[in-house]
């Protein structure tokens, strides 16, 4: 150990040392879903079951039931925007944290190289509404009524 920069410690160390704390080196014992998607930094849940299965395999016991207990009835869980900008688990306790950190980051440009007016916004809503007028559209139908109706001169940019 060097005195001015700090421990060392070796990747195989940090691999380790990170299994362990996900519970992925051995399921925790008697950890709850919030207690043990806080150590993960949140659960990544764009598809719900694989959140489940991801806070499930680190727990011993009933855990798919326990996951969706935490999220659907006890709230101890949410859905939100999380890291990555992408749906996560996060702890219902932690909430403030995550969307005070996360504010913070700059957001990424759009593609178009800039972010929707509040009137261009206004626009993409009202073309959803017209766009489901109809009825039900899948959502590659939704999307080709969505952009037939936004685009135009003066009109967003999709």
């Amino acid at each position: 150990m060097n005195a001015s920069s700090g421990p060392e410690f070796s990747w195989a160390q940090v691999c380790a040392r990170r299994l362990e704390r996900h519970w992925l080196a051995a399921p925790s014992e008697n950890g709850r879903p919030a207690d043990i998607v806080r150590a993960m930094c949140g659960a990544h849940a764009q598809v719900i079951t694989a959140a489940e299965l991801s806070v499930g395999i680190r727990t011993s016991g009933p855990s798919l039931a326990e996951v969706r207990r935490a999220l659907w009835d006890d709230a101890t869980l949410v859905k939100a925007f999380g890291p990555r900008r992408t749906v996560h688990l996060l702890p219902a306790d932690d909430l403030s944290l995550w969307t005070g950190a996360l504010g913070a980051i700059p957001p990424a440009a759009a593609p178009s190289g800039g972010f929707l007016t509040a009137a261009q916004a206004d626009e993409v809503v009202e073309a959803i509404a017209e766009g489901l007028g109809d009825g039900e559209l899948s959502v590659d139908e939704l999307g080709e009524a969505v952009i037939g109706r936004a685009r135009g001169p003066g009109r967003v940019n999709l």
